[in-house]
């Protein structure tokens, strides 16, 4: 087999560790910085959408405020997400507005859900 120079990182690696990519050929080390990169954004949009999707069931179905519970600590994992990735991954996470506005949203919602209840309860403890 013969040597072929990677795209991204211009190493020189034998052509049987290579993958192809929009860039060409690449090595198995840019390859799996690539994957890892994509994983980080997958994750992160899971999170985001889920800590909105937990403050918005929090609205409609909240037993013993325990949904709103949960929407508040995924909304709390979800905006402190980028914080907690090396640097270098973080840079695949720029761009993503949308996904920290919905984790924002969503820790608001599930905050307002959970003062309303523990307001009503007060209230209820108020009129005996």
């Amino acid at each position: 087999m013969a040597d072929v120079t990677c795209a991204r990182c211009r190493k020189i690696v034998s052509e049987s560790y290579t993958y192809f990519d929009e860039d060409g050929q690449i090595c198995m080390d840019c390859n799996e910085s690539v994957e890892v990169s994509q994983a980080f954004v997958k994750g992160y949009r899971s999170l985001a959408g889920s800590a909105l999707g937990f403050a918005l069931l929090s609205a409609c179905f909240n037993p013993f405020m325990i949904i709103s519970i949960v929407a508040i600590g995924t909304s709390i994992s979800a905006i402190r997400y980028p914080a907690r990735i090396d640097e270098e991954d973080r840079a695949s996470l720029k761009g993503m507005h949308a996904e920290g506005v919905m984790s924002v949203a969503g820790l608001i919602i599930a905050l307002a859900i959970a003062g309303l209840g523990v307001l009503g309860r007060l209230g209820q403890f108020a009129l005996m």
